[in-house]
C-alpha cells in the first residue's frame, strides 16, 4: 500500500482444543423445574394434555435458560478505538442487561498491532488474565494460537450448532488455522486495498472518462494515464504506487489478474516468474514510462495528497472512500468502482479481504461467558448498530440489507457483488507472513527506486522470499 499507514491509520482510527470439561461447562444448564413439570405430568394429568404440557417444556429447553452465576467480570483487549468507543457506548451496557452478574472491564493498547500482539502474548507468558481480544487480521496470530494463546472455537460452535454460514466466507476462513480449527470469531469484512478511487475534476480536465467495472490494467487505466501525463500540474499525480512499499496493496492488484503472492500451500512464490512476474512488469513499466510516480517521488501520503485534490486514481479500502467523500465534500467530485482487471485472459473482478476477529483466551476462566459476548456481539442485534458505526460487520445479511437500501453508496453493492471470490491475504506455512511481506518490501523496493534493473531485482526479491520460507515454525 503506497503510503499504506496513512491509510491503515484511518482504519485504525476511524474503526488448543477444548477438555470434555470444558464441553460440560459449555452445556446448557437447564433449571430442575424441567424435570418436576415432566414428574408431574407423568403422574396426574391425562395424554392429551401431557402432550401440550411436553410442548412447553421443550421450549424451555430451547431458551436454555443458564443457571445463576456469581459476579463475572470479562476483561476485554482493544487496539482499535473505534471498537473499543463501540463497546463501552453500546455493546456493553446492553449485554450486561441480559447477564446481571457480568461487568465489562476494557484495555486499550496504544499503538497498532506490533505493540499489541507482543502485549497479548507477554500477557499470556506471565499469566496475567483476560478473557477477549479484538484481532485485526495478521500472520502472527496464527503462530500466537499454535502456542496456545487463543482458545479454539470450534467445539463451542459444535455444541451450540452455531451457524457459521451467516458470515462472508473469506471471514470465516480467515477465522481458522491451518490445522481447521476455528478460533476466531468475525467482527469485520470489507473487500480490501481494492476499490480504485477518482478525482472527477481532474480525469475531466485530461478528457479521462470515468472507470467503470469492465477496464483493464494494461489498456483502459494505461491509456487513463498516458492521457493524464500531459494534462496535470507538476504538482498533481496520476496515481500512485501501489506495488512498492507493502504486498498488501500489491495483492490487490494481482487479485485482479487471478494470481496470489503464494500458493495455497504458503510455500511457493509465485511473482519470480511467469505470470506473477508479468504482473509486476506491467508496473514497473509504467514506473519507467513515467505514467506512475516512483517510490519516494511523492511528498507525502497518498491519501494526502488526494484528498488535497492533486490527484487522479487512488487505490484504497472501502470505508476510506467513505471517509474521503466526507472529507472533500463540494471540493471536487469523488467516485470509485473496482480495480480495473488484469489483463486478458485471467483479469477478473476480484479483492482481497480486510478482515477484523475477536478471540477468547486461553488462560479465560470465564469461557462460557465469553463465548457468549463473542456470541452477543457478532449476532442481529449488535449487526446494524455496527455498521451505524462505520464498523461493517462481517454478517451477509447486514450487508444485503444495507446495500439494497435506497440511497445507498454504490460501493457497498460492489462489496457484496465480490464477496463470494474474496479470500484473506496469503500466509506463509511457517507463520512468517510479516518476515515475507518485510523481505518483499526490501528487496524489491530497489526496483522501483531506481537502484536495479527489474530482472535482476525480482530475482533477488525471490531469493530473499525463499530464504523466510524455509526458516521454521515461528
Amino acid at each position: 500500500m503506497s503510503k499504506s499507514y496513512t491509510r491503515r491509520s484511518f482504519l485504525r482510527f476511524a474503526a488448543l482444543g477444548a477438555s470434555g470439561a470444558l464441553l460440560a461447562a459449555c452445556q446448557p444448564k437447564i433449571v430442575e423445574v424441567t424435570k418436576i413439570v415432566k414428574e408431574v405430568v407423568k403422574e396426574t394429568v391425562q395424554v392429551e394434555k401431557e402432550k401440550v404440557v411436553e410442548k412447553e417444556v421443550t421450549k424451555v429447553v430451547e431458551k436454555q435458560v443458564p443457571a445463576p452465576q456469581g459476579p463475572i467480570t470479562l476483561i476485554i483487549m482493544h487496539v482499535h478505538p473505534a471498537y473499543d468507543a463501540f463497546g463501552q457506548k453500546t455493546a456493553d451496557p446492553k449485554f450486561e442487561e441480559l447477564h446481571a452478574n457480568v461487568k465489562i472491564k476494557r484495555e486499550l493498547v496504544p499503538g497498532w498491532i506490533a505493540e499489541f500482539y507482543p502485549k497479548l502474548i507477554t500477557m499470556h507468558a506471565a499469566g496475567t488474565p483476560w478473557d477477549v481480544a479484538q484481532l485485526p487480521h495478521s500472520g502472527i496470530l496464527y503462530a500466537m494460537y499454535s502456542k496456545g494463546v487463543f482458545k479454539d472455537l470450534s467445539p463451542l460452535v459444535e455444541v451450540g450448532q452455531f451457524k457459521l454460514e451467516q458470515f462472508v466466507p473469506a471471514s470465516v476462513e480467515g477465522g481458522k488455522n491451518p490445522s481447521g480449527a476455528f478460533f476466531m470469531m468475525p467482527i469485520l469484512i470489507d473487500n480490501g486495498d481494492s476499490l480504485i478511487v477518482w478525482n472527477k475534476d481532474l480525469l475531466d480536465k485530461a478528457g479521462v472518462s470515468e472507470p467503470t467495472p469492465e477496464w483493464r490494467f494494461d489498456s483502459d487505466f494505461r491509456g487513463a494515464l498516458q492521457k493524464l501525463k500531459g494534462k496535470l500540474a507538476k504538482d498533481e499525480y496520476t496515481t500512485h504506487e501501489v506495488w512498492a512499499n507493502n504486498l498488501y496493496g500489491a495483492e490487490a492488484v494481482l487479485a485482479n489478474s487471478s494470481l496470489r503472492c503464494l500458493d495455497d500451500t504458503g510455500r511457493k512464490w509465485q511473482l519470480g516468474d511467469g505470470k506473477g512476474k508479468a504482473c509486476l512488469k506491467l508496473w514497473a513499466d509504467m514506473a519507467k514510462e513515467g505514467l506512475v510516480p516512483k517510490a519516494g517521488e511523492m511528498p507525502a501520503g497518498a491519501g494526502d495528497i488526494f484528498n488535497s485534490g492533486k490527484m487522479a486514481f487512488l487505490q484504497t479500502f472501502l470505508p476510506v472512500y467513505i471517509w474521503y467523500k466526507g472529507v472533500v465534500k463540494d471540493t471536487f467530485k469523488v467516485g470509485t468502482t473496482y480495480m480495473p482487471k488484469g489483463p486478458e485472459p485471467d483479469g477478473v473482478t476480484s479483492g482481497i479481504a480486510n478482515l477484523h476477529f475477536m478471540g477468547l483466551s486461553a488462560d479465560s476462566k470465564n469461557i462460557e461467558m465469553g463465548w457468549e459476548y463473542l456470541k452477543f456481539f457478532t449476532g442481529t442485534e449488535m449487526a446494524q448498530p455496527l455498521w451505524d458505526a462505520g464498523l461493517m460487520p462481517a454478517r451477509i445479511d447486514t450487508w444485503q440489507k444495507n446495500a439494497n437500501l435506497p440511497g445507498a453508496d454504490a460501493a457497498y453493492k460492489l462489496a457484496l457483488d465480490v464477496y463470494p471470490k474474496i479470500r484473506p491475504p496469503c500466509q506463509a506455512w511457517n507463520f512468517r507472513t510479516q518476515e515475507l511481506w518485510d523481505a518483499y518490501t526490501n528487496v524489491s523496493g530497489k526496483i522501483w527506486l531506481g537502484q536495479v534493473d527489474f530482472d535482476q531485482g525480482i530475482d533477488e526479491t525471490a531469493k530473499a522470499v525463499d530464504e523466510v520460507l524455509n526458516k521454521p515454525m515461528a
